[in-house]
């Protein structure tokens, strides 16, 4: 925002101690009195009008008092028009009577803007309110730049908070600068923008925070479902993106050993109490599938040729095993072979 080019500035004004010219006026207000009174008693026009003058000059004394009460100032202005001065000092002062006093308070202040619904910079409409604390640094400014300073900065400050949620999404990737993941960058921002705008009054921004930010109620039920949906997604890419334990042994250098030849193929015994849920596991799992179907190949591959030497002709099943009928129908009766 281009700030006006102004030509007023702040400068102390000239007063002095109020407390010698109230008693002073107040002695001399006394004199008059008591001649006026005298010079009715005696009939003395001249008396009288003397009384009448001295009791002029003391009113006008005492008209220039003025009380400054702490962090507050006086703006002082010459008949009206030229600016003379600015009183900050507290206490009792006397100043020049023809200067007229305008009052500022130089206390810190807040403001709250109202709840504004405006567009993100995705086009998402949202409702925005900030505080601000503030305070009158240049009263002359305040007073003759400006024409309310009060309006003014409530209007500039609601100015800004809207130009700066339309310059930023509502939500996003961390990459992007966004109103709900970045709030202290934002209120930063949003203090330098309205220091700007509100300069040009003599105020200084002290403190900027974002009072209430949400959806608006139209989009809110949509908008919080589109966040669920993307907090699903991505726990689902760190799921993914973990690493599988082979590339975890690989970084390590330590892989997982082979069992040896003596021990796999030993079979467990069977167990009554345990024959049920291991059952259930072998069944149900993956890898002792793989073992039986293994398992069943390389039985069928060695079984024993038959005595006479030729190849077997039918295997069959049986109770204590596999069972082979030999090929010649001579010597049918020892033609067979039990495989433990």
């Amino acid at each position: 925002m281009d700030t006006p080019d102004t030509f007023t500035v702040e400068r102390p004004g000239r007063s002095f101690n109020g407390w010698a010219v109230l008693v002073a006026g107040l002695v001399v207000g006394l004199a008059a009195i008591g001649l006026i009174v005298w010079g009715a008693i005696e009939v003395d026009v001249p008396l009288i009008v003397i009384g009448a003058v001295i009791f002029v000059v003391a009113t006008v004394l005492l008209a220039g008092l003025v009380l400054v009460e702490p962090n507050e100032a006086r703006v002082l202005q010459l008949l009206g028009g030229s600016y003379s001065g600015t009183l900050r000092e507290p206490g009792l002062l006397w100043m020049n009577p023809l200067n007229s006093r305008h009052k500022i308070t130089t206390r810190i202040r807040n403001h709250e803007t109202g709840r504004a619904k405006v567009n993100d910079a995705d086009g998402n409409p949202i409702e925005i309110s900030a505080i601000i604390v503030w305070q009158v640094e240049d009263t002359a400014r305040a007073v003759f730049d400006v024409d309310d300073f009060e309006e003014f900065v409530a209007v500039q400050t609601e100015a800004a908070v809207r130009h700066v949620a339309g310059s930023y999404p509502y939500d996003g990737p961390t990459e992007v600068m966004s109103l709900r993941q970045n709030a202290d960058e934002i209120t930063t921002r949003l203090s330098e923008e309205v220091h700007e705008r509100v300069q040009s009054a003599g105020v200084r921004i002290i403190e900027t925070r974002i009072n209430q930010l949400a959806y608006a109620p139209e989009i809110a039920q949509a908008m919080l479902r589109r966040q669920q949906a993307g907090a699903v997604i991505a726990a689902r890419e760190q799921i993914v993106q973990a690493p599988s334990p082979s590339s975890a042994a690989h970084s390590t250098g330590s892989w997982p050993r082979t069992p040896s030849n003596s021990t796999k193929n030993v079979r467990p015994r069977w167990s009554p109490t345990s024959s049920s849920s291991s059952a259930a596991t072998r069944m149900h799992s993956p890898s002792s599938t793989l073992a039986r179907s293994t398992s069943r190949t390389t039985a069928w591959s060695n079984v024993r040729r038959c005595c006479c030497g030729s190849t077997p002709r039918s295997t069959t099943r049986s109770r204590g095993g596999l069972r082979t009928s030999c090929a010649a129908p001579t010597r049918r009766s020892s033609s067979s072979s039990v495989v433990p």
